[in-house]
């Protein structure tokens, strides 16, 4: 399965980590973390295809994770997917201003939630 596509999933909130998981397709590998510093240290370990991260996050919020990871010369390229009950306007530039790729609101629409992750796995699902 090294070829299977691998998303970090980073959300505190055990709920969610689950939604994630169960909405995706088995052959894509996800790692669940729960803080934002775990999310740093694991893209240093294996770098991710895919980031999926919630905005509410004990210690460092996912905004700054996602400028963290967008400002790094090394990981700016991987997508990072955003989420939050936020859903104001301004909240939402917020988030596209720190270098999200897409911001999606919760509760999670699995099905617009699958479209959008597929999206930016298109090229690595189509050699499974």
């Amino acid at each position: 399965m090294s070829n299977s596509p691998y998303i970090l999933s980073v959300d505190d909130e055990q709920v969610n980590l689950m939604i994630v998981e169960k909405a995706l397709d088995k052959k894509i590998q996800i790692k669940s973390v729960g803080d934002g510093e775990q999310c740093l240290a694991e893209i240093e370990q294996r770098k991710p295809d895919l980031i999926v991260l919630d905005i509410r996050l004990p210690g460092m919020s996912g905004i700054e994770v996602c400028k963290k990871i967008k400002s790094d010369d090394n990981y700016k390229d991987i997508p990072v997917i955003l989420f939050s009950a936020f859903s104001r306007p301004e909240e939402i530039e917020k988030g596209m201003d720190a270098g999200a790729n897409e911001y999606l609101t919760k509760p999670i629409d699995v099905v617009e939630f699958r479209k959008t992750v597929y999206k930016y796995l298109k090229d690595k699902m189509a050699v499974l």
